[in-house]
């Protein structure tokens, strides 16, 4: 199953017609937050 945001990863499941994760939006969203967090510490020294 694709997810339908980024129509390019697979979801890792529905569970009761519910969107769970998707293995690709997952990744980027956390990898963003991850760089945005580094920002923010750089910023603050």
């Amino acid at each position: 199953m694709k997810c339908p945001k980024c129509k390019k990863g697979d979801l890792e499941y529905y569970e009761n017609n519910h969107y769970v994760g998707c293995t690709r939006c997952d990744f980027r969203n956390g990898f963003l937050k991850f760089i945005l967090k580094v920002r923010k510490a750089l910023g603050q020294i």
